[in-house]
């Protein structure tokens, strides 16, 4: 049986042009992955996966404005919203599974590891737990097929009183491909993302008791739902279609994808319904393009 040993270097950085008012923050990424798989059969594969990384964050503070006082605004009082959480964290994965093809109409990759974030110097939790990562393609005639995918992890988070939230979410796709170069997919998918530090902070960072610069106390805000205790648990759905043209197989291909995202919150500032419609050019080497879009 063929086994293949594979090992890489990671390298990479995300700047803002403009990072005390974006939504997300500055941070760079170092550190090695390796992988080792086993043919099963012709078709299918047993693969191991490791990945180790140290990860920094430039949390200098977010600039927010005062803009209800003139519309369109004339003026922007900013305010510097400190960070209160460390900015570098190590990042351990290990997973495991089968890759490949099962039969003449099923396709699949799915694994299961371990996952484990550890944050510096923070008074917040570590995150340690397991991992989940399902993809699978079910071909029902040359043209039809349907595409399922399920998954579970930890990622670091932006909120600033909780260091990250355990993401999981399923999705399942329709893809129809006509006879003329033409992709069609059609699918929707819902998203849980739990919270695991209660919160003891507003969103500006202070402290829910005790008093304010001007001897005030400090109350909680019921409206928005910062309370203390409460852990942050939002829940997405999403809806999408999406319509390709291919130029040349596995090449080069133009699209046109629209998502329709419903977001809800037991914290009321992180409800909100996005529309966003995206066009596109892909070009390049697809190796998995059999397994669709």
């Amino acid at each position: 049986r063929r086994q293949r040993v594979e090992a890489g270097v990671i390298q990479g950085a995300v700047k803002f042009a403009e990072p005390n008012r974006a939504s997300f923050f500055d941070f760079s990424d170092q550190g090695v992955a390796t992988a080792w798989s086993i043919d099963l059969s012709e078709t299918l594969a047993y693969r191991a996966e490791a990945r180790l990384s140290e990860s920094r964050q430039d949390r200098q503070g977010l600039e927010t404005c005062d803009l209800t006082t003139s519309s369109p605004p004339t003026s922007c009082d900013v305010v510097l919203i400190p960070s209160f959480q460390e900015d570098d964290y190590t990042d351990f994965s290990f997973r495991s599974g089968l890759d490949g093809q099962l039969g003449e109409h099923l396709t699949v990759a799915a694994y299961y590891g371990l996952g484990r974030l550890v944050f510096k110097d923070s008074a917040e939790k570590d995150y340690e737990g397991p991992v989940l990562d399902v993809d699978s393609r079910v071909l029902l005639g040359q043209a039809f097929s349907i595409r399922l995918r399920a998954g579970r992890r930890a990622y670091p988070s932006f909120f600033n009183v909780a260091n990250f939230f355990v993401s999981e979410q399923a999705a399942v796709s329709f893809i129809y491909k006509t006879p003329r170069r033409l992709t069609i997919t059609l699918g929707a998918s819902r998203q849980s993302n739990a919270y695991k530090d209660p919160i003891v902070t507003d969103l500006d960072g202070n402290p829910q008791t005790g008093r304010d610069q001007d001897g005030n106390d400090r109350l909680p805000d019921p409206a928005a739902g910062f309370l203390p205790g409460v852990l942050r648990l939002d829940r997405i759905e999403r809806l999408e279609g999406r319509v390709e043209f291919i130029f040349i197989p596995s090449r080069l291909s133009a699209y046109v994808e629209v998502t329709d995202e419903r977001r809800e919150s037991n914290l009321s500032f992180a409800q909100f319904d996005r529309r966003t419609v995206a066009v596109g050019l892909r070009f390049g080497w697809f190796p998995s393009e059999s397994r669709g879009i």
